[in-house]
Formats: structure tokens, C-alpha cells, sequence
């Protein structure tokens, strides 16, 4: 939820800085940047995972059917950025199941640009679509949907599509955007150590919430993590919290860190198998160690060769 919430946010706040700056929104460079960053790194995964993992023996996992090369429909759908479609109704593809959330990013890249574009009320629109999404997963939720074939496939499916935490953290780009009222009451230290807090008590002990935690849980962790991203964005005392080289640099890796994590923890777990070191904070040690380094080099010499085009399209700079 955290991560769709922060891309709704930032993708809108660019968005609507370059309408305001440019005059317009260039649908068309919107594209190529998104494909710029995202493309390289998911089709290779793609191609890693289903022609070179899936036929070598040490990455088999148990219980876990092998993907045949001649697999039509899983091509399709890894293709054509549908993963979580895929995830939903078919099965887990090791080494590539990660990749639901980027076709998540991609389907969610086809409809944004344009509403932003062409709303004239802009806030509206968004809150229209939180609520559009809402009313789906209150249906999926009630038993009238028990009715739909595949009922637990479509829902899931649903769960994965994670529009409504994207249209929320746009909502709250925009109320920055347009320096809100409301920001007065909710962009503070004080509001937003509250905030932290019931986050860490929820998270620990699963407060039942009356109608919010049976109809809403997405839009209630939408809505907090944006109060979170919202505070540490832009509270001069709280933005220097994630500011340091660090996480810097974590931030600027943290792509390939996604995308490589689960095929290097299986490596780390298969070696320590295999030498009879099964420590649980050599696998940690090793895994979190492996996966860094291989997110650098990845990104430094495999994602960054994409990325020096993307200037030439680049209107706004990431806040």
C-alpha cells in the first residue's frame, strides 16, 4: 500500500508541476520516461526468470510446477505487463512473481496522465475514482459477488490492482499542489508522530475497526501512509529524517533491489544448504549483502544505459 501511494503521489505532483510550468501535460513524453525506467530491468527479469532460471535445476523449487518455455498464456501476459492478472488466476511464477506490482505501475500509467490531463476538477476526478474502486471491493466483499464464477480470482485480482492508494495519494499530491487549507491541521511533527504510532499499534496488534477494516483496509492504509508521505516530503523537520547519502543511494538501487531480492535469497538459501551453514543471520547477512550489490551493478551498468535518454524527456525533477 505504502508504495502505491507514494507513486500516485509523486507521479501526480510531477504531473500537474508540468502543467502548471509547460502549460500542458506531454502525454507522449510521460510514456517514454516511464518505459525508459521500467521496461529494461521488468524484461529481463521476465527473460531471466522463464528461459534461464526455470531450466536449471538448482533454482527448482519443491511444490512448485516448472513454466514451460512454450507457455503462450504466460508470455502474454508478462508481455503485455499483465503478471498480476497472471498471478491471480494461473499461478506463482518464481523468480518473476514480484513483477504483479509493476504491471500494477503500467495499468495504472495508462489511465493517469489522460484524467489529469483533461479534468477540469481535478480533485473530483480523483476522489470519483477512489470511490469507484471502493464500490468494487465493498461488492467483492459482500455476498452478492458470490454468484461470479472464479469469484476469489477476480477478487484477488482486484486486491492487486491498487488503484484507489494510488488515487489517494494523487489527492494528497494535489492538496500540496494547491497548498490546501487542511494542510495546516495535518503537516506537522506533533500530527505526524500521532500518525506513526497508530500505524505501529495497528500493525501489531490488528485493531478491528468497525466497517473500515471489513469494507475500507485499503483506503485506510492509503490514507495514512499519505499523511506519512505528505509530512515527510514536505515538514522541514521531518524531510531530513530520509535525507543522507545512505538512503540515497538505497533510493536510487532500490528498483533492481525489488526485482533481484527473491532470486537472490533462494541463491543464498541453496548455498548455505549446500556448504551445511543454514545460520539464520549468515542467510540475512548474505542475502540483504548479495542483493545490494547486485542492484548496484544492475543499475550503474545495465538500467542507467536507458536512463541517460530520458533526459532528453524529462520536463519536471523528481521532487
Amino acid at each position: 500500500m505504502l508504495f502505491f501511494t507514494l507513486s500516485g503521489f509523486l507521479i501526480t505532483y510531477l504531473l500537474l508541476t508540468e502543467e502548471k510550468e509547460k502549460g500542458k501535460i506531454s502525454i507522449k513524453q510521460f510514456y517514454i520516461r516511464r518505459m525508459l525506467r521500467i521496461w529494461p530491468l521488468y524484461y529481463l527479469i521476465f527473460f531471466l526468470a522463464f528461459f534461464v532460471l526455470a531450466n536449471l535445476n538448482f533454482f527448482r523449487l519443491p511444490n512448485v510446477p516448472v513454466v514451460k518455455v512454450d507457455d503462450f498464456t504466460t508470455i502474454t501476459c508478462f508481455i503485455f505487463f499483465l503478471s498480476n492478472y497472471y498471478l491471480a488466476f494461473f499461478a506463482i511464477f518464481p523468480y518473476a512473481a514480484q513483477t504483479w506490482s509493476v504491471s500494477t505501475e503500467e495499468q495504472f500509467y495508462l489511465v493517469w496522465p489522460w484524467i489529469l490531463k483533461f479534468s477540469k476538477n481535478k480533485l473530483l476526478s480523483l476522489i470519483v475514482v477512489v470511490a469507484i474502486v471502493t464500490i468494487v471491493n465493498v461488492f467483492f466483499t459482500s455476498h452478492y459477488s458470490y454468484v461470479i464464477e472464479n469469484r476469489i480470482k477476480y477478487y484477488t485480482f482486484w486486491n492487486m490492482f491498487n488503484i484507489d492508494c494510488m488515487a489517494i495519494g494523487g489527492i494528497f499530491a494535489y492538496l500540496l499542489f494547491i497548498k490546501a487549507k487542511i494542510l495546516k491541521y495535518i503537516m506537522n511533527k506533533y500530527f505526524f508522530a500521532v500518525i506513526i504510532l497508530f500505524i505501529i499499534a495497528e500493525l501489531k496488534f490488528e485493531f478491528y475497526i468497525p466497517i473500515v477494516t471489513k469494507y475500507f483496509p485499503n483506503e485506510m492504509w492509503g490514507i495514512l501512509f499519505g499523511l506519512v508521505i505528505l509530512n515527510l516530503s514536505s515538514v522541514k523537520e521531518l524531510k531530513s529524517l530520509l535525507e543522507n547519502r545512505l538512503f540515497n543511494y538505497l533510493g536510487t538501487i532500490s528498483y533492481g533491489l525489488y526485482m533481484f531480492q527473491g532470486i537472490l535469497v533462494v541463491t543464498v538459501m541453496k548455498l548455505a544448504i549446500q556448504i551445511n551453514f543454514t545460520n539464520d543471520i549468515f542467510i540475512y547477512t548474505a542475502s540483504i549483502l548479495l542483493t545490494i550489490v547486485v542492484a548496484h551493478f544492475s543499475y550503474f551498468y545495465f538500467e542507467k544505459w536507458f536512463l541517460k535518454f530520458k533526459h532528453k524527456f524529462t520536463v519536471i525533477k523528481t521532487l
